[in-house]
């Protein structure tokens, strides 16, 4: 029983210690990503304009289809 009961701590204990660190992570990577999308020029090249052809005559650029699957 006391086996069980250490093992069971043991496995608690990994647990938390994994879900604090997944959390500090997201907290740290979140103001690094802010930083680096608006007070940088990475992305200003970007224009999304790439047309991804279809067999029928409907052309569908590459931005309406990130605006489709962010809408699902």
């Amino acid at each position: 029983m006391d086996i069980k009961k250490n093992l069971f701590q043991l496995l608690l204990l990994l647990y938390s210690g994994l879900i604090m660190v997944i959390s500090a992570f997201m907290l740290i990577s979140f103001p690094i990503g802010a930083y680096t999308v608006f007070n940088t020029e990475i992305g200003d090249a970007i224009t999304y304009q790439h047309p991804i052809e279809l067999t029928s005559n409907i052309t569908i650029e590459l931005g309406e289809g990130f605006i489709v699957l962010w809408c699902i």
